[in-house]
């Protein structure tokens, strides 16, 4: 732009409120370099009203929802420019010629059109806003060179024009990140376009607050609301109501799901709207799709409508008014208009894990995992307002609760002095300072399940989901416990051992009963928070989750013509292959099972081979999945196809499936995660004790620091024959980068047998495994597959499993 006047004019953009035209040129050299400018128009004078220097080539680019942020496609960057400062604040290198850009409904993700890969084929690469990171690439199968792409305004797909021999434009089904259709057009196809949706009729019953006006009161009946996922069985969520009067439960209903495997959907939040007439359910997916908030008609009990959202999201909270929904999710919150349904993203810096908002919904408090920070965001003005340091934690912090007034937020902690990296710790800030005031150590730490303030602000319920095993040298597995703190003494006056896997409390309306969900034994415990013991165990279905209370409409109770949660017709069964005889009887049941990751010395720049074995007394185990997560820079290395670099042990007679997730960066540590599913259909023979399930080849980046590198297993569980729950406890492995390494890399090494000491998780924070028992699907119709998952606890290797004769459990 020379001038005033633009020169090899590329993109356009709008301001979300059309008053600004934002225009991308570039071409101008100026020593010896490509410079590009953003050049901004207003409309209304048609005059230009600022500009700036990318300083590179601007050929596309796309501005974030609220218009604060414009990406810049040019040459193998992406440029991010602040739209109130006009200044540059970011430069991305990317691995290919990027073409176009656009921008996730939400904010948090930009999606870009790559090419000039050695494959030759044009890829969708997909960048966190939050950090500016590429977290996944998509390799489109087809010769030619990416151009222009277009997001749908919900978020859920993406065209992308492809120009090559034959021009073809290709739909990008974002959700569950595949492509769905290849389409020829015309040749040197370039530009692309989605149509908006024909205008909806008018809905006279669907929810209209008025914005900072509280809606009417819930004529109904308070309720207790719970969700539940069939993370083994199918892909779809579900939600009851426990009548708090008789507390038994009332009905249940199909949340349903809009994915289909292996894209399985779990609960990750609940609310209900202060008029009581509509519930709202965060789904979320563990296979890679983005997440929705499902909105459900409490009198019909259907789903009304379906809300795109960000990726990992988890809790939601409504403003006071009932009008705004907010649902964090990775790098950033997401503010929904629940009237218009305009999505609003807040970027954060890290991984949200909870949300809390003060009673009045001026403020939302956001605890970052592995980070010790809790970020509070004014929502008058949607921005992080200031950030509060809540001390030393190791696994960043937890769960929050909020009091009644508003004045005090509890946070859970893993201090640095915890050796097992356990939650054990609560700490108080005081929300007029946002300060740290008081800590309270709690007598048993755990994986961080939850935490709850009784309506009266005298109690506060932490939840430590405990399940792992210690040795001692014998070893037993810890109870899952609440642990109840008396907030005007600011200690632990009781602990009430429930056992399971805990997920979420919640208090009754008066304060006098808490509902705490046990998901690994499919029941809800009510507390009698006078007493402190449990009074009452609901039995549920599929895996409680989150829990609310709320009032309403209609009562607890089916209302006429609801639609009841569906009876399921049972998967035609298949027959096996004859040297597998269907089983007759229920087969032996394990009674310890450890799958075990092993270990391997590698020098930088060096390969080896782990392997992960599965320990199963009883052999009853016939079908196994895992997660393993690790450092980029001593990572389970991928093949030429982008997959794990992982092989199933031939010896089992199982097949087996290997996935990546993309790369999360917290705090400049990357970490990446990939899934291993072990199964057969045919073959339903249990795999033998001390069996080798898989190897993997594992690699150190040149230049890695010497030190250890955690392959942490999480999300670990199995199955018998019967599509019965087999627990299954970790032992995490690790990549050795030594300090000098003679000769070459060793292969992998097992821990010495031997050695003092265990150290087992099958822990509770995170997702619960959803792809696991593909083998047994067909035997569902026995029994349905409670999963015991989790998150693992510490970093130690298992360096031999206990066995049954010098195990003896802590009752």
């Amino acid at each position: 732009m020379r001038d005033g006047v633009l020169s090899q004019v590329e993109g356009i953009a709008f301001s979300p409120d059309g008053a600004l035209v934002y225009v991308t040129s570039s071409s101008e050299t100026v020593d010896d370099r490509d410079i590009g400018f953003i050049t901004i128009i207003e409309r209304a004078t048609r005059r230009v009203v600022g500009s700036v220097e990318i300083f590179l080539q601007a050929h596309d680019l796309a501005l974030s929802p609220d218009g604060r942020f414009a990406y810049v496609a040019g040459g193998t960057v992406v440029t991010v420019v602040d739209t109130e400062r006009l200044a540059v604040v970011a430069i991305v290198p990317v691995d290919a010629v990027i073409a176009s850009i656009g921008v996730s409904p939400d904010g948090g993700l930009a999606y870009l059109t790559g090419s000039n890969y050695p494959d030759g084929f044009p890829r969708l690469l997909v960048m966190n806003t939050a950090t500016n990171k590429v977290i996944s690439r998509l390799p489109i199968r087809n010769d030619g060179l990416a151009g222009r792409i277009a997001v749908s305004p919900e978020g859920t797909v993406a065209v992308i024009a492809i120009s090559g021999p034959t021009s073809r434009a290709a739909l990008i089904d974002l959700t569950r990140f595949t492509v769905s259709a290849d389409v020829a057009v015309g040749d040197g196809a370039f530009g692309v376009a989605i149509a908006p949706p024909p205008p909806a009729p008018p809905d006279t019953d669907t929810l209209t607050p008025t914005p900072g006006q509280p809606p009417t009161p819930a004529a109904g009946q308070a309720c207790v609301l719970l969700t539940h996922g069939q993370f083994a069985a199918s892909d779809r969520v579900s939600l009851s109501m426990i009548d708090p009067t008789a507390n038994l439960l009332a009905r249940s209903f199909d949340v349903g799901s809009s994915w289909t495997a292996p894209y399985n959907d779990w609960p990750a939040g609940i609310a209900i709207s202060p008029d009581g007439r509509f519930a709202y359910v965060v789904v979320d997916s563990v296979g890679g799709a983005a997440g929705q908030l499902a909105v459900l008609d409490m009198a019909t009990s259907r789903v009304t409508d379906r809300i795109a959202i960000g990726y990992r999201a988890n809790g939601v909270v409504l403003s006071p008014d009932g009008a705004t929904a907010y649902v964090p999710h990775a790098g950033g919150v997401v503010a929904i208009n629940l009237v218009t349904k305009r999505l609003i993203s807040i970027p954060i810096a890290g991984s949200p894990r909870a949300i809390a908002a003060t009673p009045d919904g001026r403020f939302l408090y956001v605890s970052i995992a592995e980070s010790r920070a809790v970020s509070v965001i004014d929502t008058s003005t949607r921005r992080v307002a200031t950030t509060i340091d809540v001390g030393e934690t190791q696994l960043g912090a937890g769960s929050l609760a909020m009091t009644p007034d508003g004045q005090s937020l509890y946070v859970t902690l893993a201090p640095g002095d915890n050796p097992d990296y356990y939650f054990n710790t609560v700490a108080v800030v005081d929300t007029n300072t946002n300060m740290v005031i008081n800590t309270v150590a709690m007598p048993i730490g755990g994986n961080d399940a939850g935490v709850s303030v009784s309506p009266d602000g005298r109690f506060a319920y932490v939840l430590v989901s405990h399940r792992r095993w210690v040795c001692e040298p014998e070893c037993f597995a810890l109870p899952a416990t609440v642990v109840v703190l008396d907030i005007a003494a600011q200690a632990v006056t009781a602990t009430i051992p429930i056992g399971g896997f805990l997920a979420d409390v919640v208090f009754d309306r008066g304060g006098n009963v808490a509902y705490v969900t046990n998901r690994a034994e499919g029941t809800v415990s009510v507390i009698d928070t006078v007493t402190h013991t449990v009074a009452r165990t609901i039995t549920v279905a599929d895996l409680p989750s989150n829990l609310t209370v709320g009032l309403v409409s209609g009562g607890c109770t089916a209302a006429a013509g609801a639609t009841p949660w569906p009876t399921r017709t049972p998967t035609a069964t298949k027959t096996p292959r004859a040297s597998t005889p269907w089983p007759t009887a229920t087969p032996a049941r394990t009674q310890f099972a450890v799958l075990q990751a092993g270990s391997a010395q590698v020098a930088p720049g060096g390969r080896a081979t782990i392997a992960v074995t599965l320990h199963a007394e009883g052999g009853a185990v016939v079908g196994v999945q895992n997660d393993i997560s690790f450092d980029e820079r001593a990572a389970i290395a991928m093949n030429a196809h982008g997959k794990p670099a992982c092989r199933v042990n031939p010896a089992i007679d199982k097949t087996g499936a290997f996935a990546s997730y993309p790369v999360e960066c917290v705090s400049r540590a990357c970490t990446q995660m990939m899934r291993a599913i072990i199964f057969s259909f045919a073959d339903l023979d249990p795999i033998a004790d001390g069996s080798v399930l898989y190897t993997c080849e594992v690699e150190v980046t040149a230049g890695t620091s010497p030190g250890r590198y955690a392959l942490a297993l999480s999300n670990v569980m199995g199955s018998d024959a019967f599509g019965h729950r087999v627990p299954i406890d970790a032992a995490d492995g690790a990549i050795v980068v030594p300090e000098r390494l003679a000769g070459q890399a060793a292969a992998a090494t097992p821990p010495a047998a031997g050695v003092t000491g265990c150290q087992l998780s099958a822990s509770g924070y995170g997702r619960a495994g959803v792809l696991l028992l593909v083998p047994v699907a067909l035997l569902w119709w026995r029994q349905r597959t409670r999963v015991h998952s989790g998150r693992r606890a510490g970093g130690e290797t298992l360096s031999a499993p206990p066995r049954r004769s010098e195990t003896r459990r802590r009752r």
